[in-house]
């Protein structure tokens, strides 16, 4: 075990030192040890583009330890390719504690490149990131893609980010336990509002995302949707989403700018989505679009879903748009601006009920 600020290492954690420089010497002390490095509470600053366009790069068969109050501060970049922490091509890694806090309003940036990370994990396996907060990044508070395998996100906080709480687009193997995705802001791109999602799960062109699982998260106060899963229709049959689950999780007050979904899937089949709270969304409460096909709906709770501005959703509790071979069933669905449950324009048979239906306007519709 090392300390950042042993003399050997000189980290001041002041707030004022670049402290790049002696966290990674730090680190690369206990690569392929098991051992951990060990951060003081401070704030360090951490050049994001050090090293290939990342500020600390972790090594393999190691443990991050931060103490309460330990704080990783991007400094201010022009560039927005940056990466504050990366785990990328590495395995047994363990990230317990501590805040990042990205430069998104401390910057330069001119660019339009879609960069500007917390915590990325690319290429890696056997990751567990537990206790984490990542805020304010121009891009995602974290990433997870890139081919990476068993990685485990345990009570981490996402608040604050630009494009995504956390963006997940390759991986076989994700837990998500007892987390928090809040506070996504979204931008305008080219004249359109984009993104501000609490967490996408989005694979690329020749991209899977596979065995994940969600439980006892929150998802709360997102510019759009609070979870969304599946690839843009551009690239169905070419990205693939397959075995998530989604059950015991919380999705309050999403879709903040003119509406979206508490949850939203697309273009994907074979999901679960269980046993949810999903509260006060704006637009729908959960939303199955676009093939997005074969999907167990059960047993969650949609109450309060409100109308977006004009052209937005008008408040549905659940709907389907374009899918078949679902299952709804044991649903509670109540106080909906707008149907309780529509099944518009299916593309095959769905089953829908029985549900509890109470107080929507209405209940149900075509």
């Amino acid at each position: 075990m090392v300390n950042v600020k042993d003399a050997m290492f000189g980290a001041r954690g002041d707030g004022v030192t670049d402290d790049t420089s002696a966290i990674q010497k730090a680190v690369n002390a206990v690569a392929g040890t098991g051992g951990s490095v060990v951060i003081p509470a401070g704030i360090y600053l951490v050049d994001p583009v050090a090293s290939t366009h990342a500020g600390i790069r972790l090594r393999s068969d190691m443990t991050l330890r931060f103490e309460p109050g330990a704080v990783l501060q991007a400094l201010p970049t022009s560039t927005s390719n940056y990466v504050v922490l990366l785990v990328g091509g590495v395995q047994n890694v363990q990230i317990l504690g501590g805040t990042i806090i990205g430069n998104r309003h401390n910057n330069s940036i001119l660019d339009t490149r879609e960069g500007g990370i917390g915590l990325k994990v690319a290429r890696s396996r056997h990751v567990v990131v537990q206790g984490l907060t990542s805020k304010d990044c121009w891009l995602d508070g974290f990433y997870i893609g890139e081919a990476s395998w068993d990685v485990t996100l345990c009570r981490v906080v996402a608040d604050g980010n630009r494009r995504q709480g956390m963006s997940v687009t390759s991986v076989d193997g994700l837990v998500v336990e007892s987390c928090t995705f809040k506070n996504t802001t979204g931008f305008m791109e080219n004249g359109v509002f984009v993104c501000g999602a609490g967490t996408a799960i989005e694979p690329n062109i020749g991209q899977t995302v596979c065995n994940v699982r969600f439980t006892g998260c929150t998802f709360a106060s997102n510019a759009t949707d609070g979870l969304a899963i599946g690839p843009a229709i551009a690239n169905r049959g070419r990205a693939f989403v397959t075995d998530v689950v989604v059950d015991g999780n919380k999705a309050l007050g999403n879709g903040r700018h003119h509406g979206a979904s508490g949850i939203g899937v697309s273009n994907c089949s074979g999901l679960q989505i269980s046993n949810n709270t999903v509260t006060d969304n704006i637009g729908n409460g959960i939303y199955l679009r676009n093939q997005a096909n074969s999907i167990l709906l059960t047993g969650n709770t949609v109450t309060g879903t409100r109308a977006a501005p004009p052209p937005g959703s008008i408040g549905y509790g659940i709907l389907l748009y374009d899918t078949a071979g679902n299952i709804l069933t044991g649903n509670t669905v109540r106080n909906s601006a707008a149907c309780g449950i529509r099944n518009a324009y299916p593309s095959g048979a769905n089953t829908i009920g029985p549900n509890k239906l109470r107080n929507n306007h209405p209940d149900t519709c075509p």
